[in-house]
């Protein structure tokens, strides 16, 4: 057989060639698409995730920018509502009260006061503020008996009707009410509440929640007496709708409007799980419709050394505060809070009066933070209180003699550096109730040994102290909290011009919750502490009238005068500014002739505070505690942890 090579089989392979060529460069030019595929798959991944990003980023604005449009929404309403309303009904405070919004200047609640910070150049979300506490925080639940930093941290939480505004306390601004009408008499006020309300937790807010609060607090199974003793000036407290309570007063008490709008609303839904002395007895209880809200379940807090933690609460109702948390550490002694702050690990840092001086030429401690010196209206007074219970202070001479045993001038220039001034009373002098023309004891252990003497008080036996008739000594303790450098050389220095009058004095420095159970059982001879008052017109009745003795109380010093009973009955129920500030004056001559307390100092607060906390500024009304309202602009804000 031939095998030879045709033009035909030449075709063939050719065309064999041209496809194998093909098929090559069909491959060659998928890999380089599946190249470009890759590459194109990769731009596209890159895309969707900067989408992504920005979609993140255009929600958060679209969240803030709902937030800022509700509270403007809620602005304008409460600015049409007041519009319509017309005049207001004075409740007879001559100016303290006045009971309609719009009338007073208000234009909003305190959602204004927040939206006009957001108009700062500034201003930014986010941050935490951390602040320092110098003594365990006993309690946190409502209305239970604690102190001033566990009550102004529960401000925070749980809201009230209306209240104050920090910086002019004449006007008073809606919060969980929007509106308000008094009837002509004064004794019975009508709110309007809030529609748009909810609990932490997500619970509906309504009128029941109102009356649910009276009705507990009033129980007398709840360890509130403080409370009950304003309370007991509201005859009922009624529900006429879903969102309208009326509150009825028995009489024209000159704080009536304020014990009804300063009720702190408990939530229904949460504190009816609760037994009385559940309530009583857990310390950190608190749970409302404020900005913020415990970090843990409010079940779970305990007093200690640990940090209290306040987080945004995601349902309020109002425009959100711009910090994200709000944080309280313990710091049982001074050294280390000092430290601390100098590290940076605080924000904010109360000075003491025997710091002043060292801590204001100290210019590495306050690089980079404000000083800030001011007084607050309801800034209180310092005293040296006697427990007229026990024989020796019984008598009013004693007592005036021991006002004029301490030499408080001198103690407010050498142990408050010039930060105080001597008191003459309970009223601070920037208020009306205060008689500017009292005079404070004079220093004058001579005119004191001579009130002694005729009290029957004489060294009978020379040895150093003084005794009465029946040979017992003069000789006495002054309970104080321990730890406080500033309550300590208060104490030291009375000790010593006491012992110059043949007086021996004791210093008995207790743990604060060990005073309070001291305080609470009358078992002290002399505690020195301080008060404040709770408004620019403050009421003096728990302290120093006889009804306050008992039952839980804040007459400590069992001080019984039918007389200052009947001046402060009289002021109380005065609804005539003028009358009524004359009554006050009355109630302040009695207070300083009879002496149950040695009213000692009138103190300046000074503080610093970090530059980055913006709006941080000294107010009129209560001591630094808007925090809501702080901020802390974006280039400044630090990660905490």
């Amino acid at each position: 057989m031939d095998n030879r090579f045709s033009i035909k089989d030449f075709v063939v392979v050719a065309l064999i060639l041209v496809v194998i060529v093909i098929l090559l460069l069909s491959m060659f030019m998928k890999d380089r698409d599946w190249d470009r595929l890759d590459q194109m798959m990769g731009v596209m991944e890159q895309q969707q995730q900067s989408i992504s990003g920005y979609e993140q980023t255009v929600q958060r604005m679209r969240e803030e920018n709902n937030a800022l449009k509700g509270g403007v929404e809620r602005l304008i309403a409460v600015l049409q509502e007041n519009a319509g309303q017309g005049g207001g009904v004075s409740l007879g405070n001559g100016g303290d009260i006045n009971l309609d919004a719009n009338a007073a200047g208000v234009e909003g609640g305190f959602e204004e006061r927040r939206l006009a910070v957001r108009e700062n150049a500034d201003f930014a979300s986010g941050d935490w503020y951390v602040t320092a506490v110098g003594s365990v925080i006993p309690k946190l639940t409502p209305y239970i008996p604690g102190d001033t930093v566990g009550s102004y941290i529960r401000w925070q939480i749980v809201e009230s009707l209306a209240k104050r505004d920090y910086d002019d306390p004449t006007i008073w601004r809606p919060v969980l009410a929007k509106s308000w009408e008094v009837s002509d008499d004064g004794l019975t006020i009508t709110f309007q509440l809030r529609e748009n309300v909810r609990f932490s937790g997500g619970e509906p807010f309504d009128s029941s929640d109102v009356i649910f609060t009276y009705n507990w607090v009033m129980n007398p199974d709840i360890a509130a007496p403080r409370t009950r003793a304003y309370w007991d000036r509201i005859e009922s407290v009624e529900a006429t709708g879903p969102y309208e309570v009326v509150f009825k007063l028995k009489d024209s008490y000159f704080l009536g409007f304020s014990v009804c709008a300063e009720m702190e609303v408990l939530c229904e839904e949460y504190y009816r799980e609760f037994t009385p002395d559940q309530f009583n007895t857990t310390p950190g209880l608190v749970y409302g419709s404020g900005p913020y809200k415990l970090q843990q379940d409010p079940e779970e807090w305990k007093p200690g050394t640990q940090a209290t933690v306040l987080v945004r609460n995601e349902n309020y109702w109002s425009v959100p505060p711009a910090l994200d948390r709000l944080v309280f550490k313990i710091f049982t002694t001074r050294p280390p809070m000092v430290t601390a702050f100098r590290n940076g690990e605080f924000d904010n840092l109360g000075v003491r009066a025997d710091e002043y001086l060292n801590f204001r030429d100290d210019a590495s401690l306050r690089e980079g933070k404000r000083w800030l010196e001011y007084e607050i209206v309801n800034g209180g007074y310092r005293y040296l209180g006697w427990n007229t219970a026990r024989p020796m202070f019984s008598d009013k001479r004693v007592r005036q003699a021991l006002a004029m045993l301490i030499n408080r001038e001198q103690m407010a220039e050498r142990l408050f550096n010039g930060t105080a001034s001597v008191a003459t009373g309970p009223f601070h002098p920037l208020g009306n109730q205060d008689d500017p023309s009292i005079e404070p004891w004079p220093y004058d252990p001579a005119a004191a040994s001579a009130l002694l003497a005729q009290a029957g008080w004489e060294d009978r036996d020379g040895d150093g102290v003084l005794e009465n008739s029946a040979g017992e000594r003069f000789r006495f303790s002054i309970t104080f909290p321990a730890g406080i450098a500033t309550y300590q050389s208060m104490a030291e220095a009375i000790k010593l011009t006491m012992a110059q009058a043949k007086i021996a004095v004791d210093l008995n420095p207790q743990e604060w919750n060990s005073m309070l159970e001291s305080m609470d059982a009358r078992d002290f001879d002399s505690i020195t502490l301080g008060w404040g008052a709770g408004g620019p017109e403050s009421d003096v009745y728990q302290m120093f009238h006889s009804d306050s003795i008992e039952d839980g109380g804040d007459n400590y010093g069992s001080f019984r005068s039918d007389a200052l009973d009947a001046a402060i009955e009289a002021a109380r129920f005065e609804p005539d500014d003028e009358k009524r500030q004359v009554l006050w004056h009355e109630v302040h001559r009695i207070l300083h002739d009879e002496q149950p307390y040695a009213f000692l100092f009138n103190s300046r607060l000074i503080r610093m505070v970090d530059e980055r906390i913006h709006n941080a500024n000294p107010t009129t009304l209560y001591d630094f505690v808007h925090w809501d309202e702080f901020y802390v602009p974006g280039p400044q804000q630090q990660p905490r942890q």
